[in-house]
C-alpha cells in the first residue's frame, strides 16, 4: 500500500497525459539519475524503477514480454499463484544476470555455435527422428513440436516439425533465458508451462546435460483454436480503439470451442453479456476479467503438463545417445568458410602512428554480388561509426552484417 501511495501521483500524471492529452510518454529521470518507466497493455500498466546503470524503459518492456511467456494475456494470475510469480521474477532475474555476461542477450540477437558441418547434419538427423518418435509413441503431430539444443547462451540447433509455426527470435530467446534459469537448479529436468505465439500453451522439458548443454522439447498442448480466440476477444475488450459489436457473435464462438472442453460452467458466466453493455465500462471490464479467467482454466492449467510427459525422457535419451556430443567441443575452422565465402570477414587496421591503412581487397571481376555488399557494409559502418556506434549488428534481410572497432594505445 505504501509503494501504491508513493507512485500514485507518478500514474495520475502518466493517466491524465495520456488519455485525457494524448501525449504519452514512457519514463521520467529522476535527480538521482534513476529512472521510473511505464508500459501499458491490455488493461496492465506495468512500472518499473531502476538504477541509472539500466534503461528502465527497456526493462520494463522485456518484464512484460516474461510475464506474457508465463502467463499469456492473464496477467492478474500473478498475484494470486506463487508459483507463475515466481517463476517470472527467476526469469527476469536470469535475464538481467546474463545481459551482464551474454553477448546474445545483451544485443537481443542470436548466436549458433560455430561447429562443423558434418557435426550439424548428424544432430539435425537425430532430432528429426526424435519428433517423429514423439508423433509414433506419444500420439504428438509433427506439427506441433520444435527441439532445441543450446549451449549455455549460444544455438547447437532447432528442429521444428512438419508444419509447425516457425519460432520467433523473441521467442528462442526467452527459451535460452529458461534453460539458463533453471541451470541454477539441482534438477538435471524440468518440465513447465511457456505461452508462445502471444498466447498458445506449450510445455516445456528440459533436459540438462554436461558442459552447459541443454536439450529443450517443447510440445504445442493442442489448445492453438480457442487460446487465439480468447486472445482475440481479449483484445477487443481491452483496446480504447475497437469496436464491439462483433462482441456476442466472438463470445458464441468461444463458447462453442469451450464446450467441446467441457468446460460448462465457464461458458454460462459469459452469458450475462446483453446488447448495450458495449457502451457500459463497467460491463466491459468486467466480461474482459472472466475471459481472463477462462484463459487461467483452460490455457494455464497444471493437467497440460503431463501431455506426453511419460515418453519425452526416453526421446531425450535417444537423443543424448545419438548426438556426437564429443564433436560439439571441436572448433570451427574459419578457413575453409573464408575459401566458400570470400569477403565473409574483413580486418581493416589504421595505424595513426605510422599513417598506415591495411584493408581486404576484392576480385572486380566476380561476377556475384560480393563485392557490392562488401562496399555497402563499408559505408553503412562508417555512417554509424559517425555517430559514435563501435559495436553494431543489423541486416538487409537477406544477409547479416556487423561491425566492432578496437581502440589500442601503446602499451
Amino acid at each position: 500500500m505504501v509503494v501504491m501511495q508513493m507512485f500514485s501521483p507518478l500514474l495520475t500524471s502518466y493517466r491524465v497525459m495520456n488519455h485525457e492529452f494524448q501525449n504519452c510518454y514512457d519514463g521520467i529521470t529522476c535527480e538521482d539519475g534513476s529512472t521510473v518507466a511505464f508500459f501499458e497493455r491490455m488493461n496492465f500498466l506495468l512500472v518499473a524503477v531502476a538504477k541509472a546503470s539500466i534503461n528502465a524503459v527497456h526493462l520494463v518492456r522485456v518484464s512484460y514480454s516474461i510475464m506474457q511467456h508465463v502467463v499469456g494475456p492473464s496477467l492478474s494470475m500473478l498475484k494470486h499463484s506463487d508459483t507463475h510469480s515466481e517463476l517470472t521474477t527467476l526469469l527476469i532475474f536470469t535475464f538481467l544476470r546474463l545481459r551482464q555476461s551474454s553477448q546474445p542477450v545483451m544485443t537481443e540477437s542470436l548466436h549458433y555455435e560455430p561447429i562443423s558441418n558434418e557435426a550439424n547434419v548428424a544432430i539435425l538427423q537425430v532430432l528429426h527422428q526424435a519428433v517423429e518418435d514423439l508423433s509414433l509413441l506419444a500420439g504428438v503431430p509433427e506439427s506441433k513440436a520444435h527441439i532445441l539444443v543450446i549451449k549455455e547462451t549460444s544455438i547447437i540447433a532447432i528442429y521444428s516439425g512438419e508444419g509447425t509455426p516457425e519460432l520467433k527470435i523473441a521467442e528462442i530467446l526467452f527459451l535460452i533465458i529458461v534453460a539458463n534459469a533453471f541451470a541454477q537448479s539441482n534438477a538435471s529436468t524440468r518440465n513447465s508451462l511457456i505461452i508462445l505465439e502471444s498466447c498458445v500453451p506449450y510445455t516445456v522439458h528440459i533436459q540438462r546435460i554436461e558442459n552447459g548443454l541443454n536439450i529443450l522439447v517443447l510440445i504445442e498442448a493442442g489448445l492453438n483454436g480457442i487460446a487465439n480466440e480468447i486472445h482475440s476477444l481479449l483484445v477487443s475488450l481491452t483496446s480504447s480503439t475497437s469496436a464491439l459489436d462483433d462482441i456476442p457473435k466472438r463470445i458464441s464462438k468461444v463458447q462453442k470451442m469451450a464446450r467441446k472442453l467441457n468446460q460448462l460452467h465457464w461458458c454460462d458466466t459469459l452469458n450475462n453479456w446483453r446488447a448495450g453493455y458495449e457502451q457500459n465500462q463497467s460491463a466491459v471490464s468486467a466480461l474482459a476479467r472472466q475471459v481472463q479467467f477462462g484463459y487461467e482454466l483452460i490455457c494455464l492449467s497444471p493437467a497440460l503438463l503431463f501431455s506426453a510427459v511419460e515418453h519425452v525422457p526416453g526421446v531425450i535419451d535417444r537423443i543424448l545417445a545419438s548426438i556426437p556430443i564429443g564433436k560439439l567441443s571441436q572448433p570451427c575452422l574459419l578457413a575453409p568458410i573464408l575459401q566458400l565465402y570470400p569477403g565473409l570477414v574483413h580486418f581493416v587496421l589504421l595505424d595513426r602512428t605510422h599513417h598506415r591503412m591495411i584493408s581486404p581487397t576484392l576480385a572486380l571481376e566476380r561476377k556475384d554480388s560480393t563485392f557490392d555488399d562488401m562496399l555497402q557494409m563499408f559505408h553503412t559502418s562508417l555512417e554509424w561509426l559517425n555517430e559514435g556506434m563501435y559495436h553494431l549488428l543489423w541486416n538487409d534481410k537477406q544477409l547479416c552484417y556487423s561491425h566492432t572497432i578496437w581502440v589500442e594505445d601503446h602499451a
